[in-house]
């Protein structure tokens, strides 16, 4: 997989968790949580698997 591409799917997958993960807790749908929870972990290990370098923050020098 290419690099850019990875870290787009990376950071899209992640954001969709993350909108499922608020709406599944303002309805308390358990449903919408354990895909939420199933897309960020499909997330990192799209990442581990094709060692995209995705960085969340950097270390001071």
């Amino acid at each position: 997989m290419n690099d850019g591409l990875g870290v787009v799917v990376f950071y899209i997958l992640n954001i969709l968790g993350l909108v499922i993960l608020v709406v599944g807790s303002v309805l308390g749908d358990l449903t919408l949580l354990s895909v939420c929870i199933g897309l960020i972990a499909c997330a990192f290990l799209i990442k581990y698997e094709f060692n995209i370098p995705v960085v969340f923050w950097k270390k001071a020098e």
